[in-house]
Formats: C-alpha cells, sequence, structure tokens
C-alpha cells in the first residue's frame, strides 16, 4: 500500500449560493447563521469535517464561521449575527414611535351637551358613576341565572 501524498488533497464540500432573506444556511440537516447584512449577496460556503464557514464572493468578508454537529435538525445562531439581525427588523417590530396629546377629561365634559341646571362637577361625576346593576332588566340576568340554576322572576 503507497503512503498518502505530502499535500493533503482538499476534501471540504464547495459550493456558492445566495443569501435569502431569512440568513440561514441549511448543511446536513442542520441550519446555521449568515451575517444579515449580506442578504442578497453571493457566499461561498465551505463545510469541512470540523466547520462551516461562508465567504462573501465580491469583497472576500467572513459571512459566518461555525463549528459543524452531525447531529440533525438543529439551528445554531452567532450572537452577532442575532443582534445584527434584531437592529435591521428592529425599526419594522417596534413600530414607529407616534405622539398621542393626552388631553384633560374636562375638555370633553365641554363638549357633551348638560341637561339643564348641570354644572361641570355634576356632568363628571355623572361619567363616573358606576352602573345600578339592581335596575338591570331581568332579561339581563337570565344566563347568570341558568348557571345557578334560579328562576328569574
Amino acid at each position: 500500500m503507497r503512503g498518502l501524498p505530502e499535500p493533503m488533497p482538499d476534501t471540504d464540500r464547495r459550493f456558492v449560493t445566495k443569501v435569502p432573506a431569512q440568513p440561514y444556511l441549511r448543511v446536513d440537516r442542520n441550519d446555521y447563521s449568515l451575517d444579515p447584512r449580506f442578504a442578497g449577496r453571493r457566499v461561498e460556503i465551505r463545510a469541512s469535517q470540523s466547520e462551516i464557514g461562508a465567504v462573501v464572493l465580491d469583497t472576500g468578508e467572513l459571512a459566518a464561521r461555525h463549528r459543524r454537529s452531525f447531529a440533525g435538525g438543529l439551528t445554531f445562531t452567532d450572537p452577532a449575527h442575532q443582534a445584527a439581525l434584531d437592529a435591521l427588523r428592529g425599526e419594522r417590530r417596534r413600530g414607529r414611535d407616534i405622539k398621542v396629546e393626552r388631553r384633560p377629561l374636562e375638555r370633553y365634559d365641554a363638549l357633551i351637551p348638560r341637561a339643564a341646571g348641570d354644572d361641570a362637577s355634576t356632568a363628571a361625576q355623572r361619567r363616573r358613576r358606576q352602573p345600578d346593576f339592581e335596575s338591570l332588566p331581568v332579561r339581563a340576568l337570565w344566563p347568570d341565572c341558568l348557571t345557578r340554576g334560579v328562576s328569574p322572576e
């Protein structure tokens, strides 16, 4: 049997792909995160026995480097990639800050027509008053009566 050649042959799998909007790459049933700043650009993926690496083709920047795992169904996310993704999605998730003017309720009391002889304090008291449950019609109490087994009459 002959010995192996001195410079070992390259056994890494290499392929080129475009970084999707959801910046994850699937290699052998596992998902590995890519830098979301490179979404839409082409990267060269190099999968060796020990790590997964991705390099942007046009600039040569490192898009990802993860330790390879042969267990299936796992997702590996670099914390730096997650922070960049949160920063890029931040405004869309949080929404814009909308300033809402908070007015005192007395301004609205002035808009509501008052009964003859009412002043502003009487209208405010009427607004804050709790409903009187004793004056409700019998039909409003009917579902509660059915659950307790009591006749509404």
